[in-house]
């Protein structure tokens, strides 16, 4: 299945290091949700930044939230997969340009 990704998304990945790293999170705990404390204790990001950036990415269809017993648990979806995907080959791809040179 092939995933259409929004040259917007992908730049708003590509702005944000705390979001490149809530999704690399994700990324790694696809098959379920993690909550914002379990993010951001892994990531080292404040829990406060890591509800607003999961909100922003919800927003724009790349994660899905549900909550639970008041606690929101986030997953990533097939678009914000192909997402961090896209943003990471970038940023690899600009890597390697800046060693040639």
């Amino acid at each position: 299945m092939s995933v259409t990704i929004k040259e917007e998304d992908v730049i708003s990945v590509l702005g944000s290091e705390s979001r490149k790293k809530i999704l690399r999170h994700l990324r790694e705990r696809k098959t379920y949700a993690a909550t914002t404390s379990e993010i951001a204790e892994k990531t080292g990001i404040d829990r406060g930044q890591v509800s607003f950036h999961c909100n922003k990415l919800f927003e724009r269809g790349l994660v899905d939230k549900k909550v639970v017993d008041g606690k929101a648990h986030w997953k990533i979806t097939p678009e914000g997969l192909s997402a961090i995907e896209e943003a990471d080959k970038r940023e690899k791809e600009r890597s390697a340009g800046r060693k040639s040179e």
